[in-house]
């Protein structure tokens, strides 16, 4: 579980993270110039982020990160709360606020609720992904496989990611490839699962799909299917 937090108080920042196991892997900063790109390149899955910082608005810095699809649940650490920061809190979607100054046991018990809540959203979006594949006769022990169960998760947090520039060196660092590595075995999964498909799961999720189709049509069709199923059940 990635957690970044930025606040002003260094002290702060380090107070909370001595409340937390060695499980979340953590960024902090203290600044606030510059801070959305620093949220783009870690991808936290949740942010802890100061309202008030020296360089920037916490607002204005997660409406920057939102507008590049990235969205992690976000605790907003608030001077105080008046009508501005509700209607702010409102439009950008923020999971929690609290009002300085905050009790730094309060803000872990809070990034606590938080992982528990993305961890059962994991668990439910990898069940989806496989039920998915195994519907279109994807066979497990092909490398593809193991890289589309990593792809489409991703997908779903940040839909706009780039095949060859994002998408696949992300999913490369994983098993220590390239790219390449990671588009050819995707490209060979969905050939072996196109020419040994079987029942109606092509035909449900490809109705109109004559030929075997391509890395990126086989994934925005999958991920379409994925954000429709979990709009449908209130899950994202």
């Amino acid at each position: 579980m990635k957690l970044q937090i930025i606040d002003s108080s260094e002290s702060f920042c380090k107070a909370v993270m001595q409340l937390l196991p060695d499980t979340f892997e953590v960024d902090f900063s203290t600044d606030g110039q510059g801070a959305a790109t620093r949220i783009c390149s870690f991808q936290p899955d949740i942010l802890v982020l100061a309202a008030s910082l020296p360089g920037d608005d916490g607002f204005h810095i997660l409406h920057l990160v939102q507008s590049t699809g990235v969205r992690p649940m976000v605790l907003m650490i608030l001077p105080m709360i008046n009508d501005y920061a509700k209607i702010q809190a409102a439009e950008l979607k923020i999971d929690h606020a609290m009002c300085m100054p905050c009790d730094v046991r309060a803000v872990a018990t809070c990034i606590f609720s938080f992982e528990e809540s993305l961890t059962q959203n994991k668990n439910s979006v990898q069940a989806s992904v496989r039920n998915f594949l195994m519907d279109l006769n994807f066979r497990p022990n092909l490398c593809g496989y193991r890289y589309l169960m990593d792809i489409f998760p991703l997908l779903l947090q940040n839909p706009g990611q780039l095949m060859s520039k994002e998408l696949y060196p992300t999913v490369g660092k994983l098993y220590n490839g390239s790219w390449q590595q990671i588009e050819r075995g995707i490209r060979l999964s969905i050939k072996d699962a196109w020419k040994n498909r079987e029942g109606e799961g092509w035909a449900l999720y490809f109705p109109h799909q004559k030929e075997k189709p391509s890395n990126s049509a086989f994934l925005a069709r999958g991920i379409a299917y994925l954000q429709a199923l979990f709009n449908e059940d209130g899950k994202a």
